[in-house]
C-alpha cells in the first residue's frame, strides 16, 4: 500500500512540475503587446488574471513592460471620437479607462452614441408594447365575433393614401397593397356560431 502511495504522489508532483513548466513557456512566447492592446480597445481596464500569475508565481522579465506598452497603445486608438461613439451604440458600459487628457474626445462620441442606444431601446420597447396591444385588441375582436355564416366574419379596413397623394394605396395595420377598402377586408370563417380566422 506504501509503495503504491508513493508512485502516486511521485507522479502528482510530476505532473505538476510538468504543469508549471508548460505554463512558464506559455507565459514566455505569449505576445503580451497583443493582449495588452486587445483589453484596452475592450475597454477593460489593464492586467488579466494570466498576466499577474505570469509575473508574481513564474517571474517572467518584461511581461509587465510589454503588456503596458501595448495597453498604451491600445488606448490610443480607443480613446476617440469614433470609437466612443461605437462603443456607445453597442450601449457597453465605459470603465474609465481613458486618461484625462485624451477622455474629453471619447466621452462625446460615447455620450451620443449611448443616446442614440437608448432612443432606439425605447422606440423598439414602445413598438412591442403597440403590436402586444394590436394583437390583444385583435384577438378580442376576433374572438367575441359571433356569427350565422361566413359573410358575418369580416373585418372592414380602410384602403388610405401613404403620406402623399400619388403613392400606392395600403390597407390599414397590414400595409398590403390596395385600391379599394374591400381589397383590405379580413375574411374568416363561421365555425360553431363563432368567427374563426387562420
Amino acid at each position: 500500500m506504501q509503495v503504491v502511495l508513493l508512485v502516486l504522489s511521485s507522479l502528482f508532483l510530476f505532473s505538476c512540475a510538468g504543469l508549471e513548466k508548460n505554463f512558464k513557456q506559455q507565459c514566455e512566447t505569449r505576445n503580451w503587446s497583443a493582449e495588452g492592446q486587445a483589453d484596452a480597445l475592450a475597454g477593460k481596464t489593464p492586467g488579466s488574471s494570466q498576466l499577474s500569475q505570469c509575473i508574481s508565481v513564474v517571474k517572467v522579465p518584461t511581461t509587465d513592460e510589454e503588456y503596458m506598452t501595448g495597453y498604451a497603445q491600445g488606448l490610443q486608438q480607443f480613446c476617440t471620437f469614433d470609437y466612443g461613439l461605437y462603443v456607445g451604440r453597442q450601449g457597453r458600459d465605459y470603465n474609465k479607462t481613458c486618461t484625462p487628457s485624451i477622455e474629453a474626445s471619447f466621452l462625446a462620441g460615447y455620450s451620443q452614441g449611448k443616446l442614440e442606444f437608448e432612443y432606439i431601446a425605447m422606440a423598439k420597447e414602445k413598438l412591442k408594447l403597440i403590436r402586444q396591444a394590436r394583437e390583444e385588441e385583435d384577438s378580442k375582436l376576433r374572438g367575441q365575433m359571433k356569427c350565422k355564416d361566413n359573410s358575418d366574419c369580416k373585418i372592414p379596413v380602410k384602403c388610405k393614401t401613404v403620406h402623399e397623394p400619388g403613392l400606392p394605396k395600403k390597407c390599414g395595420g397590414s400595409g398590403k397593397l390596395c385600391t379599394f377598402d374591400s381589397d383590405c377586408t379580413i375574411k374568416g370563417k363561421c365555425t360553431d356560431l363563432i368567427c374563426k380566422w387562420n
